[in-house]
């Protein structure tokens, strides 16, 4: 596959396992990775739902970070928060 999101074979091979192993709903994508949105998000996204074992397979989405690629500064705030005692930062949480 040529193109700028050649490596979206890759990531959704390791998605797909992911997907096998623990069957989660949803996996979201963060970080640098989500600034590509649906043109790298769908191929894996359908690689996913392609090769893995089913029902897991048909049930796990792959969307892109609400937060985008500043992800990790909100999972450190969420530390951080949960650690002083602070409350809960997610929405309506």
């Amino acid at each position: 596959m040529a193109g700028p999101y050649w490596f979206s074979p890759t990531i959704g091979c390791g998605i797909t396992s992911i997907v096998n192993l623990f069957e989660p709903q949803l996996v979201v994508l963060g970080g640098g990775v989500s600034r590509s949105g649906e043109q790298l998000i769908g191929p894996v996204r359908e690689l996913v739902r392609a090769s893995a074992m089913r029902p897991a397979g048909e049930a796990a989405d792959v969307v892109a970070s609400a937060y985008g690629e500043h992800v990790g500064v909100a999972g450190a705030a969420a530390i951080v928060y949960d650690r002083a005692g602070l409350g809960d930062v997610r929405p309506n949480g």
